[in-house]
């Protein structure tokens, strides 16, 4: 009976017509009360790609019922790749993010996993050879302002979303980092390319670890998380992540909750405080492409 009911549960959230609302949803009593017996499942992306995840961890969960983690920033990424581009997924846990923009970036293209965790590297590797592909790579370190060690603080419970370099206190495990400057200079990227960081809090000193590099060879567009600005009393204008993009010449926008489409709201330094916690960082070359193909 509980596995008919999570494919019931499935079979509605697949149908989910929002782009937003799916983490609340995944949330709620009736879908938190569904459990898994299975340790991993293999579950289809809404793009249609199959991928490994942990069906009890909340990143599995959404992949599981709604077949994305968060449409809006998925579409935002897909609007800005192109064929043969290289997506870079900083903070890619078990890979939802860079296995949904794989038909974006095509054969010819290349999606760039970085994920210090080492079950969610591994899992992804497996999904990466369940599925034959050669086109996606997965580095197991995390990226920062300096080289050497950090501590990786895992959470209780069931979120490996929420691990950060920024935790305190126990359950640390001890992970290699390098500076992003490093890491792009050795990827070797021939043509554009697209970064999305997602790393709790810590978004700030990877940004500044590649600096040099995105002065050097400016990314089309840089899709990013930010909420320490709302819990710290601080104004999100001083964050060290608009300050560097915003002095690189890019465009910053928030991406506002919506339930029927893309919500933006461009963002200078004279604007009232952002609502969002994700934001898009954009070559001015690129801005029109927000408001043009979705595909």
């Amino acid at each position: 009976m509980p596995a008919a009911a999570n494919r019931i549960a499935r079979s509605v959230g697949l149908r989910y017509p929002f782009l937003s609302g799916q983490g609340t949803l995944v949330q709620a009593r009736p879908l938190r009360r569904l459990t898994f017996v299975e340790r991993t499942l293999l579950v289809r992306l809404s793009s249609g790609k199959s991928l490994l995840v942990f069906p009890n961890d909340h990143i599995g969960r959404l992949a599981y019922f709604f077949g994305d983690v968060d449409p809006k920033v998925t579409e935002l990424l897909r609007s800005v790749l192109d064929e043969g581009d290289c997506l870079v997924d900083v903070g890619a846990n078990v890979g939802v993010v860079s296995f949904q923009c794989l038909d974006r970036v095509g054969p010819g293209g290349r999606v760039v996993a970085v994920e210090p965790q080492p079950g969610c590297a591994s899992m992804l590797r497996e999904s990466i050879r369940l599925n034959e592909l050669a086109n996606v790579e997965v580095h197991e370190l995390a990226l920062s302002d300096h080289p050497g060690e950090g501590s990786l603080h895992v959470p209780d419970g069931s979120n490996l979303g929420m691990t950060t370099l920024e935790g305190r206190g126990e359950g640390a495990i001890r992970v290699r980092l390098t500076t992003g400057e490093a890491f792009l200079d050795s990827l070797e990227v021939a043509g554009d390319y697209v970064i999305k960081i997602d790393v709790e809090g810590h978004e700030g000193k990877v940004l500044r670890g590649m600096l040099g590099y995105l002065r050097r060879r400016p990314p089309k567009a840089v899709v990013f998380e930010s909420n320490s600005y709302l819990y710290g009393g601080t104004s999100f204008f001083d964050e060290p992540c608009f300050d560097l993009l915003s002095g690189l010449g890019m465009r910053l926008f928030e991406i506002r909750k919506s339930l029927l489409k893309i919500r933006l709201n461009e963002l200078t330094s004279s604007d009232a405080e952002p609502r969002a916690t994700d934001f898009i960082a954009v070559r001015d070359d690129q801005v029109d492409r927000l408001w043009g193909r979705r595909g």
